[in-house]
């Protein structure tokens, strides 16, 4: 009970744990779903900010006085920089480039470039550490063969172009140490049919990336990749990131497909063990490009919390249990201490074969088993006075053995077979009435067929011996197992058998003597028959010349009885040896085909006769002989016996399962019913054995067969020149494939 009660409470306080866990994970991970939602949205906001921060710039520098004046002014030449105006005016874009400086702090290069084909600097302030710094005539140069140049050449009044991540050149050539520059470039209005100038702010990406983000102040990690494949990783703890441009970022492969593909609204996605929070963020709000925002996050983390809440359950659940186990205990001991009371009065009972004293009479659940097991045990021994009954009313012998070998119990109708009393048989050694009785219970026992029979003799008391069977089944397991040996006196089978024995050996010889006897009376018969035949033929050749035709005809009639009594004689032997020569099961199996062609050949039909096969019977696997005997005799009969000189017989096979069912239809005279019986007879023709030659025993050896294969044969036919049909039966012994086709 305390057992079931600490199983029950633990089960219900693991259910609830897993629910915890489960409610507890499901919430967890959704809120930190939605917090990481939450933050890359930010970040890329921060981003957005940052980069129209710079637009907004160019859009204002644009149309600054000082830049408008020197647009206003014409194409702007290098050359005419000497005109005084010019120079003021060059000046005062200076001095608004350097304003903007001062105010963004990581803008690295605000430049004013002319759109002729060498894209010549006009205007250039740089920052150089904290300093600002005016490039001086003599140093701008030209940057017409820079991409975004081109591009900027290509733009729009109004629209903005933000190039990708590329390292910053200076006159043509990487500067070092290398930096990672976004440009921002934006064509200055004018009213001349043709684009006068561009203003160009160079960012470095390093600096205005992890500005933008310690602004945006996430808990992941962060990373940017740009469509020309740069990346930027951004680690939350230092405040600092790193950019790539020659080489993938440090990532799974799968992560970094999974930002590429990116979607315009953040999504969070499981890949490996990262949780992936990706979106598009725009490069520029009018140009075209996007870059890919993602945070990335140890999937671990989104299950820490779960982790924590459950954590409390499961010790609550621990109290609760340990709880539960001092209170079962001690429920067990006020509620079980009179089942106790009762169990030990019955294990006093049976050690001193007493009924013992139950409290039947309680009102309880106690008294409802006291009640249940008294009526078990009336039960019990209304079923041992049964038993007994049965076991005393047998006529075989019953002996209960231990596994010493020691007869623990029997009936009285063994103490008859062996003439003991029962008190001298009880508790001896079977080894005592069975000369070898050890040895034969171990031979039952430890027998593969349990409850098997094994001949063996008894003693009886006079020393006489008796004949037995034995068998012994297993009753219990363990060591409380018992054999219950059943023996039976065999002496009159035992008497009958030899009898029968006896009367076998006699019909044997008897067989061989008729064996013998057939095989001699064809001999000695066939000896004058052959000198009858030889003497008609002698007299014949002799008399060749002076012989009339009514003597002829005696002669071939007395050769045609000759043969026709040798031929009675072979089939009256083979008719009596069917059954009963040796190697018969030793039979061959040919194919269809090679029966088919056996029979065709021995039959030898004539001309204007066909002998058909139905379909299939080609591919049948067949046992040659006796079908082959079967199949001769009733297709031989059948054109011995036709009434035409042409005619047709169809020989048809079908699989019925357990049998094969063969049929035998010719289109001759037919059979009238009264004679269908006769015609299995011996020695039995329907026409005058001058009108047709045969012994008349075919359709009886067919028959005889057909019957000790185990199969059985009918006919159908009317007589009225229907044609007959023979079907018989043929068993399939073993596997099916000893007949079919596989």
């Amino acid at each position: 009970m305390t057992f079931a009660a600490v199983s029950i409470v633990a089960l219900a306080v693991l259910v609830v744990c897993a629910m915890s866990y489960a409610t507890t994970r499901r919430i967890e991970v959704a809120r930190y779903e939605v917090e990481m939602r939450e933050e890359l949205r930010r970040v890329a906001s921060r981003l957005v900010y940052e980069l129209r921060t710079a637009e907004t710039d160019l859009q204002i520098l644009v149309r600054s006085p000082a830049v408008q004046a020197l647009v206003r002014r014409g194409a702007l030449p290098v050359e005419t920089f000497e005109d005084v105006e010019r120079m003021r005016l060059r000046a005062r874009a200076e001095d608004e480039f350097a304003a903007f400086h001062a105010r963004r702090l990581h803008y690295r290069q605000i430049r004013l470039i002319a759109a002729d084909a060498e894209g010549h600097e006009i205007v250039r302030v740089d920052k150089r550490g904290g300093d600002v710094v005016t490039v001086a005539r003599d140093q701008l140069q030209a940057k017409g063969g820079e991409p975004y140049v081109a591009a900027g050449r290509l733009l729009k009044p109004g629209n903005i172009h933000v190039s990708p991540l590329t390292w910053n050149r200076e006159n043509g050539q990487i500067s070092r140490p290398r930096t990672a520059m976004l440009r921002f470039v934006m064509p200055v209005p004018s009213s001349a049919s043709r684009q006068p100038g561009m203003i160009v702010i160079n960012v470095p990406a390093e600096t205005m990336l992890a500005a933008a983000f310690r602004a945006a102040t996430p808990r992941h990690g962060v990373m940017l990749l740009d469509e020309t494949g740069g990346s930027y990783l951004f680690d939350p703890e230092t405040g600092m990131g790193r950019l790539r441009l020659d080489e993938p970022p440090p990532v799974p492969p799968e992560v970094l497909e999974l930002v590429r593909s990116g979607a315009p609204a953040a999504d969070v996605r499981s890949v490996g063990s990262f949780a992936v929070a990706a979106m598009s963020a725009p490069r520029s709000a009018i140009g075209t490009g996007r870059m890919q925002v993602a945070l990335l996050a140890e999937r671990s983390a989104l299950l820490q919390a779960a982790r924590l809440g459950s954590r409390g359950v499961a010790l609550t659940g621990l109290v609760v249990t340990l709880a539960a186990v001092v209170a079962a205990r001690l429920a067990t001991i006020v509620h079980l201490r009179p089942l106790l009371r009762m169990n030990a009065e019955i294990r006093r009972a049976r050690a001193t074969k007493a009924r013992p004293d139950l409290p039947i009479t309680r009102r309880d659940e106690i008294g409802e088993v006291a009640r249940s097991f008294a009526e078990l045990m009336a039960n019990s021994d209304a079923l041992e006075r049964r038993a007994r009954t049965i076991l005393h009313g047998v006529h075989d012998g019953i002996m209960i053995v231990d596994d010493a070998g020691r007869i623990d119990d029997l009936n009285d109708a063994l103490c008859e077979i062996l003439d003991r009393p029962r008190v001298e048989l009880l508790g001896s050694a079977v080894a005592r009435i069975l000369p070898e009785g050890e040895a034969t219970l171990a031979q039952l026992q430890g027998g593969p067929d349990e409850g098997g029979l094994i001949a063996t003799e008894a003693r009886r008391a006079d020393g006489s011996r008796v004949p037995l069977e034995v068998s012994a089944s297993r009753l219990g397991e363990g060591e409380g197992r018992i054999w219950a040996c059943i023996l039976r006196d065999v002496s009159e089978r035992s008497a009958q058998e030899a009898e029968r024995d006896c009367l076998i050996a006699a019909l044997e010889q008897s067989n061989a003597e008729l064996d013998a006897f057939a095989n001699v009376a064809s001999h000695d018969l066939k000896a004058p028959l052959r000198v009858i035949r030889n003497a008609a033929t002698w007299i014949e050749e002799d008399l060749e010349g002076s012989l009339d035709e009514e003597t002829r005809e005696t002669l071939a009639l007395m050769r045609s009885r000759a043969d026709r009594m040798q031929a009675l004689l072979d089939d009256l032997l083979e008719h009596a040896q069917i059954g009963r020569k040796t190697g018969e099961s030793g039979t061959r199996f040919v194919s269809g085909a090679e029966m088919r062609a056996g029979l065709l050949a021995l039959l030898d039909p004539p001309d204007a006769f066909e002998v058909r096969f139905c379909e299939g019977f080609d591919d049948l696997n067949l046992p040659e002989m006796p079908l082959k005997i079967v199949l001769l005799n009733f297709v031989s009969n059948a054109i011995k016996h036709h009434d035409r000189a042409d005619g047709c017989v169809r020989i048809g096979i079908r699989d019925e399962g357990a049998v094969l069912r063969v049929d035998v239809r010719d289109d001759g005279p037919g059979i009238a019913p009264q004679y269908h019986e006769r015609i299995f007879g011996l020695f039995q023709t329907l026409r005058a054995r001058d009108a047709v030659e045969g012994s008349g025993m075919g359709l009886a050896i067919a028959r005889k067969h057909i019957v000790k294969a185990g199969g059985r044969v009918t006919i159908e036919s009317d007589g009225q020149g229907n044609g007959t049909l023979f079907s018989f039966t043929w068993p399939l012994r073993g596997a099916r494939g000893d007949y079919l086709a596989a």
